[in-house]
C-alpha cells in the first residue's frame, strides 16, 4: 500500500488534551474495502493499542493488534487529514522506526513488532582453573542454567569446551555471551576466594608445625642436659 503524498500528515510535538477522529460524511457511500475508507485522526500521543482504539472509533474493527508487547510500543503524536484507513495504519511502520510491521489481508490489519534478527559471535573464555578445581561437569551446568534463564533460552547458542587448554568456546547472541561472561567471572572469583582461604590455612598449619618442631627440638635438649 502506498502511503499518500507526507504534506497529508505530519508528527506533531504537541500533546492534544483529546484524540479525535472524522469519518466519512454521513450518506455517502464508502469503499468496498474498509481500508480504504478515508479518515482524519488528531492523536495525542500514547501507545499503539490508543491508536488502535482511536482509528476504531471510525468502525474500523478489522485492525489487530498481534499481543500486548506491541500494543504497549510507545507513539508520538499524529495529525493525519482525509487519508484512506489503510496509510493511517501504514504509518505506524515510520513513526516507530522500523520497529512495527504492517500485515494486510482482505479487509483486515494486523499489527505486529518485528522480530529483529540476533548477531551471532563467538567468545573465547579460559576456564583451565575452574574445571581443575570444580570439574567440567560443574561448570557447564552453572552455564547451561544461567542461559536457560534467558527469555530465549538456549536458542541458537553452542558452548564447547576443549578441556586439554581450558578453553570454553561460546557461540551465541550478546546476551548469552554476556550471561556465560558472569558466570565464569563469578565462579572465578569463588575460586580465587577460596584459594586464598587455602593458602591461609596452610600458612597457619606450617608455622604451627614450626612451633611444635622447636618445641620437640627443646625438650629434646633439655632431656639430654638432665
Amino acid at each position: 500500500m502506498i502511503l499518500p503524498k507526507f504534506t497529508l500528515f505530519s508528527i506533531l510535538c504537541l500533546a492534544l488534551a483529546n484524540g479525535s477522529i472524522a469519518q466519512d460524511a454521513p450518506g455517502q457511500s464508502g469503499p468496498a474495502d474498509p481500508l480504504q475508507s478515508m479518515i482524519s485522526v488528531n492523536f495525542p500521543g500514547g501507545n499503539v493499542q490508543q491508536y488502535v482504539d482511536l482509528l476504531k472509533r471510525s468502525n474500523a474493527s478489522n485492525i489487530v493488534v498481534s499481543n500486548q508487547s506491541t500494543g504497549d510500543h510507545a507513539l508520538p503524536s499524529i495529525q493525519l487529514n482525509n487519508v484512506p484507513l489503510a496509510s493511517a495504519i501504514s504509518l505506524l511502520e515510520q513513526v516507530s522506526g522500523g520497529q512495527l510491521g504492517i500485515h494486510f489481508e482482505p479487509a483486515i490489519a494486523i499489527v505486529s513488532r518485528r522480530q529483529q534478527v540476533p548477531q551471532y559471535s563467538i567468545e573465547v573464555l579460559s576456564v583451565k582453573h575452574l574445571v581443575e578445581d570444580q570439574g567440567k561437569e560443574e561448570l557447564l551446568s552453572a552455564v547451561e542454567l544461567g542461559i536457560n534463564l534467558l527469555d530465549q533460552g538456549s536458542f541458537g547458542v553452542e558452548i564447547k569446551l576443549h578441556a586439554e587448554t581450558g578453553l570454553l568456546f561460546v557461540k551465541g547472541d550478546g546476551h548469552q555471551r554476556q550471561v556465560v561472561q558472569d558466570i565464569v567471572s563469578q565462579m572465578t572469583q569463588n575460586y580465587e576466594s577460596q584459594y586464598d582461604t587455602r593458602k591461609m590455612q596452610m600458612e597457619i598449619m606450617r608455622q604451627q608445625m614450626q612451633r611444635r618442631g622447636r618445641g620437640g627440638a627443646k625438650s629434646d635438649a633439655e632431656d639430654k642436659e638432665k
